[in-house]
């Protein structure tokens, strides 16, 4: 298993969100142990490579917000949108805006984080031990979960720079600037930035606050798009 391969893969299975994890899961089994495992390091390292404030600004474009989990699960999207389309919107997300079907797909592709344990079990008939894709990927400390958010490539952004990062894509989605909240730090780093004129004493105790006031405020944000948007 290499690159190629990889790709040749994910391309090979598109068919539709449910079909794509049936049909790649079917092709994986196909393959040796060995190469599934690889499958699943190949995997991680593209969730890394593809994790930039590019993606980030096409994700809160797309859906609104961006928070840890979704930020992954819209990788997965990208990855699984072919080897192009993964090239060219960490390059510029405005490049998602020529995808005319892009309005009408679900960009929450989580399952094919575990589709190489799926493969990896139907194929020995085994119970999850060590030897399972994740684990051995666990090992060799290729996680994406220590990386996101920390290692995020190219320059951050706020929300009233996106129509001039990314000006195709909100014409698209019909995006306007609402604030200039910042989606792009965490929860940790926001409240660091509203306590850093407190006393070390000061920001220990007001911490568990400030975090809990954004966390209101951005779950308060997204009630209101879907709202406004008629999501359920």
């Amino acid at each position: 298993m290499n690159e190629k391969e990889f790709w040749s893969l994910i391309e090979t299975s598109t068919q539709g969100q449910d079909d794509f994890f049936t049909n790649l899961k079917n092709k994986l089994i196909k393959y040796s142990e060995s190469d599934i495992i690889l499958f699943e390091e190949i995997l991680r390292k593209k969730i890394i490579e593809a994790d930039h404030f590019n993606v980030m600004i096409a994700q809160k474009i797309i859906t609104g917000e961006v928070s840890d989990d979704s930020y992954l699960y819209f990788i997965c999207w990208i990855i699984c949108l072919w080897e192009q389309i993964y090239n060219e919107a960490i390059k510029d997300p405005d490049f998602l805006a020529h995808l005319e079907w892009i309005v009408e797909v679900d960009p929450d592709w989580e399952d094919i984080l575990y589709i190489s344990d799926e493969a990896f079990e139907e194929k020995t008939w085994r119970e999850e031990d060590d030897n399972f894709p994740r684990n051995v990927c666990f090992d060799k400390w290729i996680n994406y979960d220590e990386s996101l958010w920390i290692n995020t490539k190219w320059e951050d952004w706020e929300e009233k720079d996106l129509l001039e990062r990314a000006p195709k894509l909100c014409k698209k989605f019909k995006y306007e600037e609402e604030s200039t909240f910042s989606y792009t730090q965490s929860v940790k780093d926001r409240s660091t930035e509203n306590i850093n004129s407190l006393s070390e004493e000061e920001k220990e105790k007001n911490k568990k606050a400030v975090i809990e006031k954004y966390e209101k405020i951005e779950k308060e944000k997204w009630e209101q798009y879907k709202k406004d948007n008629n999501i359920k």
